[in-house]
């Protein structure tokens, strides 16, 4: 574990340098290998065979590690698959696989704009995939899950071209900033200061927090009944 800060470091830079074809194929390797370990610890699920689950979770785990180093330099289109695997594997009983799926899917979020621009509706999928895990998620997972949602807040505040109504942009980042206030009553302290850090993070970028420190009242000074919540702009939230 010691190992993986500078491994990650490598494996990034690699990723950078590398011609985005050749990156291509590689990660095509590795998805597929991603997929072989799923299937092994699936079947051994069946058979209880416990020590080639764990070398199926741990092959998987450690190709995520290298999944979420090639992000950056990856095409468009290869961050489709990611999505989908990331959807199904942030709900995995394992912690250690739902953690290292919600720093892949960090890594993924900052591209959200490439997302969009290839399927405008892979940001409700991320969304909706989001709310499904809540239920779910581990208490180790859970600091990596909260950033994953508050990068969402910015995604979904932000988005003028959004597929949903403003009252449903708006009830979307209200239920997930209220899962980041539950979370400061976490026992566990990095949980609990991470969930108070985000908190903080939000409200220096809340533009309606300008306009109205009480935060109480539906309309904005111009008096037009927009939601404060969505009054940020792309940058903001």
């Amino acid at each position: 574990p010691s190992e993986r800060g500078p491994i990650h470091s490598a494996i990034a830079a690699f990723g950078s340098i590398t011609e985005e074809e050749a990156l291509d194929v590689f990660y095509k390797n590795i998805i597929k290998r991603m997929s072989h370990a799923v299937g092994i610890k699936s079947k051994s699920d069946g058979i209880g065979d416990k020590a080639e689950r764990e070398a199926a979770l741990e092959q998987q785990g450690m190709l995520m590690d290298i999944a979420s180093a090639l992000v950056p330099g990856l095409k468009r289109s290869a961050l489709v698959a990611l999505v989908s695997i990331t959807s199904v594997s942030i709900k995995s009983p394992s912690s250690s696989i739902q953690k290292r799926s919600y720093k892949l899917l960090q890594c993924l979020l900052k591209r959200h704009e490439d997302l969009r621009a290839e399927n405008p509706e892979l940001i409700a999928t991320v969304h909706a995939a989001l709310s499904d895990a809540q239920s779910v998620c581990t208490a180790p997972a859970k600091r990596n899950r909260l950033v994953c949602v508050r990068s969402m807040i910015s995604i979904i505040a932000g988005d003028d071209g959004a597929l949903v109504s403003v009252d449903q942009q708006a009830d979307q980042v209200t239920a997930m900033v209220t899962e980041i206030v539950m979370c400061t009553k976490e026992k566990n302290n990095k949980t609990h200061n991470a969930a108070l850090d985000l908190l903080a993070d939000i409200a220096k970028s809340f533009k309606g927090l300008q306009k109205d420190p009480s935060l109480v009242g539906n309309s904005n000074s111009n008096g037009d009944g927009a939601s404060p919540l969505l009054e940020c702009g792309p940058g903001g939230f």
